[in-house]
């Protein structure tokens, strides 16, 4: 896209690329880049002069923050990438910048007011100045009582006294400012425009002009030395947050970087990927335990040689702005299933589109190719993979972005057939787990049984006998039960009578920081091998984490295999957590799922087993469409 930005001195064309930015560990963000370089080789100039630059600069980087959705330009973007630009006195092509975007509209202002800063303030030339001396320890502790004891409008001038014994940037030409002295001395609230340019000043300019210095700080927490030797190095990346733009109306977030190499932590990562000019890294699934065949699309399990391979493309293309429908095969050592995936155009800027695996056209599609019908475990089996595989798809000229979720359409559910499930999950997941996962991973029949909400008739001697217990408590309390009943079911019961999952009682939690007590459910678990209780935060999500293993049976096959962990608070950060064997989480999770049976809102469990072992930042989302 070709801008043309016009500020009082000078009118320039700017040059403004859409880029889909790929970043395998992260979602696929819409980015909007001004490129100085490209624009000014465009105009046959080198580089612009700093006034000039500093107009246009702050000019366009306001507008493109604020530019809106609009049939021309598309959708706003995630982030405002510029490089280039007046960096440290020069003009340098490798200077780096993100913004967030912002959001004038949120405050119901159609129009942004923008700051006349910069025609009234020259710009400051900032400098570094190491200590002039070193402060002895007892001149550091008589500073830090000082600071102690002072009075908030004692401190300006213990500031100025600790110059001498600290390394600090100056400016040099330091313009009077009136009317501000003792108005603007808060921690919070909202500023004058003079000041917040100020504070980009800083962000922008003084910043980077600092220079590694060691000196020495008072601490009086530390038992044998009071003063420590500290050491402050020379920015390479500067983070600002909610930095003024456009005048009044908006705050933004910006990051500046000398540098664009890959490094650990989100501003790193997002922007080696951001100004990558090179091809993006195509077929590596995100998952080191599958591999990916790009000659013949395929995705494979190193450990279960499960597969699955793209077979055809029905419509669409690989372009991230297009909508693209395939068929997908799902192969093992006992047969083949067809799958009919679909890959969602882009309609966020913060996500490539969704993948929809479509459990009703996959039937219907299987069907036509004259396989047959499938039992329920064996359909588990498949899907359990698929959602895995689908979900660690990497990028592919040929089918597009990997996805940001996946949802699926239809599937078993509660011993049927049901068109209206529906189950998203997201592709943030972790690819290492420290703890590796106990127990099978094949789909046994008895976990699938379908579970009904306890009937207060039910025939308490057809169930087992560590049921019959818990249903015997029930009954006692059927009054209180009753009054539960009228919102949420108190609990429900597997088919076979052997195994039950029920609000065994209540526990008072408080919303962080100091909000209001709520009362939240305490759930158990009872078969025939173990008790569970977990401690969620409410009906309508499960973390696995709040999961306690308060019993196991001796008769059972469990014991011995896993120890009890009965003591949890959801307060105990220290604590740690069980976590279960996977046979144990299916069991769990059939459960839980049921009550959706009953409810018109969605559930969301947290702490998922997947291909690569235990996933406990996981999470998947399961409800029935309401028709």
């Amino acid at each position: 896209m070709r801008f043309e930005a016009t500020g009082a001195n000078r009118s320039i064309q700017l040059y403004v690329q859409q880029r889909d930015v790929f970043n395998p560990s992260g979602s696929r963000l819409l980015i909007w880049r001004l490129d100085y370089a490209f624009s000014l080789q465009q105009l046959g100039i080198g580089a612009l002069d700093y006034g000039e630059w500093i107009e246009i600069d702050r000019l366009i980087c306001d507008a493109l923050v604020c530019w809106p959705k609009w049939e021309a330009t598309g959708l706003r973007p995630a982030l405002i990438a510029v490089n280039g630009g007046w960096h440290k006195g020069q003009w340098r092509k490798e200077c780096y910048r993100t913004l967030s975007m912002a959001y004038p509209d949120a405050l119901g202002r159609n129009a942004v007011l923008r700051s006349p800063v910069l025609s009234e303030e020259p710009t400051r030339r900032w400098s570094f100045l190491p200590p002039a001396r070193q402060a002895t320890v007892d001149e550091e502790i008589a500073t830090r009582e000082r600071f102690a004891a002072a009075k908030p409008e004692e401190v300006e001038n213990l500031v100025f006294g600790l110059l001498p014994h600290r390394p600090h940037l100056q400016s040099g030409d330091d313009f009077p400012w009136e009317g501000a002295k003792g108005s603007l001395k808060r921690e919070f609230g909202n500023f004058p425009l003079v000041f917040l340019d100020r504070f980009r000043d800083l962000c922008d300019n003084a910043v980077w002009q600092w220079k590694e210095a060691r000196f020495c700080l008072c601490d009086r927490s530390s038992i044998k030395d009071h003063v420590k030797e500290i050491c402050i190095q020379s920015p390479k990346r500067v983070r600002a947050h909610h930095l003024v733009s456009a005048g009044t109306a908006v705050s933004v977030h910006l990051v500046t970087a000398e540098e664009t190499q890959d490094g650990k932590g989100y501003d790193h990562d997002m922007i080696s990927y951001i100004f990558n000019d090179d091809p993006t890294l195509l077929n590596r699934s995100i998952w080191e335990q599958f591999e990916y065949q790009t000659e013949a699309s395929s995705l494979t399990d190193r450990t279960t040689g499960q597969k699955i391979e793209l077979r055809e493309i029905i419509s669409g293309s690989g372009k991230v702005t297009d909508e693209c429908r395939a068929v997908f095969c799902y192969s093992d050592s006992d047969g083949e299933y067809l799958l009919v995936v679909t890959r969602e155009s882009r309609k966020t800027s913060s996500a490539a589109g969704q993948w929809v695996l479509d459990h009703e056209a996959s039937r219907s599609k299987n069907r036509q190719s004259g396989r047959q019908s499938i039992p329920d475990v064996r359909w588990h089996e498949i899907a359990n993979f698929s959602r895995d595989a689908f979900l660690a798809w990497p990028e592919t000229e040929i089918f597009g972005p990997s996805p940001s979720t996946l949802l699926e359409i239809g599937g078993c559910f509660q011993g049927r057939w049901e068109p209206q499930l529906r189950r998203r999950q997201y592709a943030h997941l972790r690819t290492v787990q420290s703890d590796p996962s106990v127990g099978g991973d094949r789909v046994k029949a008895s976990a699938l049984q379908p579970w009904n909400s306890i009937d207060p008739d039910v025939d308490v001697e057809s169930t087992s006998s560590r049921v019959q217990a818990v249903l015997r408590k029930l009954s006692a309390r059927r009054a209180e039960t009753a009054k539960i009943n009228r919102t949420r079911r108190a609990g429900w019961l597997r088919a076979d009578g052997r195994a039950i999952f029920y609000l065994q009682d209540w526990q008072t939690l408080r919303a962080p920081p100091d909000g209001d007590a709520y009362q939240a459910p305490i759930f158990e678990y009872l078969d025939d091998d173990i008790t569970l209780r977990l401690y969620p935060k409410g009906f309508d999500e499960y973390e696995m984490e709040s999961l306690a293993l308060m019993e196991v049976n001796p008769a059972s096959t469990f014991y011995g295999e896993v120890e009890p962990l009965p003591a949890f608070s959801p307060i105990w950060h220290s604590q740690p957590r069980w976590r279960p064997t996977r046979e144990i989480w299916r069991r769990l999770v059939t459960a839980m799922e049921a009550q959706i049976e009953r409810t018109s809102g969605q559930l969301r469990i947290k702490g998922l087993y997947t291909a690569h072992g235990y996933d406990s930042a996981a999470a998947r989302t399961v409800w029935l469409e309401q028709s």
